[in-house]
């Protein structure tokens, strides 16, 4: 719908050579280039549509004729008409835009739900679940027995926020070996190599049936003598041989 109407628009003001003409051409490239080498293509593209969809809700807006004192009621029926699909139009384009991207966040409960903050003053304005929040702030109060700023940190699931939280900078090179599509073995053995002591690990209970990393980092740990020492309903803290 995007696309139709600022085409329909750009081509309206293609002769006219206006600013806004410009400005549509400009918004147009934005939401062109922006998806390309993305895999996700139109969902991409809601992020490119800040130019666009301002420059076409004015246009709607200021195109619709005013409404003028006219005697005639059929010409008052007419203008009423222009005015309210104009501004229908624009309406949709704003609702759709704000409307799609948010349906598709992936969220751990509903919206509504998302009331409750995790105590850290990092996370302060940051709003979640009641569940979430508890785990987070579980997790994170445990970890600071064992971790300080600046040490390694071995976390599957919820790397990045851990590390962030405590300080601490990621054992694997990446925050999140999920994302590691193969060789996790081999990003572990270099990682060994390169750090003098083995990390405290954090493992997350959620299960990844398609990613078979969280048995390999499981398997590992308990392979070269890690020790659970502290666990949740959502998390397990391990601590490496020389710290048991």
């Amino acid at each position: 719908m995007t696309y139709i109407v600022l085409l329909w628009l750009w081509f309206r003001s293609y002769h006219r050579k206006t600013r806004e003409h410009y400005l549509l051409m400009v918004g147009g490239m934005i939401l062109i280039l922006l998806p390309i080498g993305s895999d996700k293509g139109l969902e991409i593209a809601n992020y490119g549509m800040w130019l666009a969809l301002v420059t076409m809700i004015a246009i709607l807006w200021e195109t619709a004729p005013a409404v003028k004192q006219l005697t005639n009621a059929g010409a008052n029926i007419l203008l009423r008409f222009i005015r309210g699909w104009k501004t229908g139009i624009a309406l949709l384009l704003l609702v759709s835009v704000i409307w799609y991207p948010l349906a598709r966040i992936p969220l751990e409960a509903p919206r509504r739900k998302m009331r409750w903050q995790v105590n850290h003053p990092l996370l302060h304005g940051l709003f979640t679940s009641q569940t979430e929040a508890k785990h987070i702030g579980d997790v994170i109060a445990k970890l600071s027995k064992y971790v300080k700023p600046g040490d390694y940190l071995l976390a599957f699931n919820r790397g990045p926020l851990l590390c962030y939280l405590t300080d601490t900078h990621p054992y694997m090179y990446s925050p999140d070996p999920l994302l590691y599509t193969h060789g996790l073995n081999d990003v572990i053995a270099e990682a060994e190599a390169d750090h003098p002591y083995k990390p405290v690990a954090v493992m997350g209970k959620r299960e990844f049936p398609r990613n078979k990393n969280q048995a390999i980092l499981r398997d590992h740990l308990i392979e070269t003598g890690y020790t659970m020492v502290w666990h949740s309903e959502a998390f397990e803290i391990w601590l490496p041989p020389s710290s048991g």
